[in-house]
């Protein structure tokens, strides 16, 4: 990490790593962005980050195999992602089994991304594929009838 600014954000996530999951917004997302930070700066990251999280989400895992929010609501402002203590709480099957299935798929993320499966954080190998087909064109640039 040669960009000193960078290099300070790192040494600050280091310092509030137990903070992760006690954010504004969705804890859980939280999670799979420390999870992605902490495998692109090295072992030590990946190390302090494993230490403290997959045990914790695996705890709160249901029967079904749902799994729930972490946070522990300790910080000012901080907004569960657990259907049953978030801001969703009582309104509604329909909104909690999408809220379930919401933190499921991220912490399921975080669990599954140190055994490799995922490319995302390889450098591609080559031009990236042709998503869409090339612009069509007239000759002479006119538009076609209608």
């Amino acid at each position: 990490m040669e960009d000193p600014a960078v290099a300070k954000a790192a040494r600050f996530l280091d310092d509030h790593l137990e903070s992760l999951p006690e954010g504004h917004g969705s804890p859980a997302l939280n999670l799979v962005l420390g999870a992605l930070a902490a495998r692109s700066r090295g072992s030590k990251a990946v190390e302090a980050f494993d230490e403290r999280f997959p045990g914790r989400i695996l705890a709160l895992q249901a029967q079904d195999g749902a799994l729930d929010c972490i946070c522990e609501r300790r910080g000012f402002g901080v907004t569960c992602d657990s259907p049953a203590h978030g801001l969703l709480a009582g309104a509604g099957d329909v909104f909690t089994s999408g809220q379930t299935a919401y933190v499921t798929a991220l912490h399921a993320f975080v669990l599954l991304l140190p055994r490799g499966g995922f490319r995302i954080l390889d450098a591609p190998k080559g031009p990236a594929p042709r998503t869409t087909p090339p612009p069509t064109t007239t000759p002479g640039g006119s538009m076609p009838p209608r």
